[in-house]
């Protein structure tokens, strides 16, 4: 794979993950921990060569469809665990 391509899917990948942020509230590396980072970067790459060239936002809808049905990820309650944690580190360090 040449450099610009590599720095292109590095940067897609990058908007990807901001925009399932701003749509679940859900950061992809905590997922990441659920399913292993390999799967994960096994997944964005399937989606890079299928939709690079379209919105993150359809990205994202494919990767919600594929972890909700292939890995049973409940998004939404992965997503109130990851407030209710940092939440919970907040109270620990005051």
């Amino acid at each position: 794979m040449g450099l610009l391509k590599a720095m292109h899917r590095r940067n897609w990948k990058s908007t990807v993950s901001g925009e399932f942020f701003k749509q679940h509230g859900v950061h992809l590396p905590s997922l990441a921990d659920l399913i292993g980072p390999a799967t994960l970067d096994d997944l964005l790459n399937e989606e890079y060569e299928r939709v690079a060239r379209s919105s993150p936002a359809i990205a994202v809808a494919n990767l919600t469809r594929v972890l909700t049905r292939s890995f049973g990820i409940n998004i939404p309650l992965v997503a109130m665990r990851s407030k209710i944690g940092a939440l919970g580190r907040d109270k620990e360090a005051s």
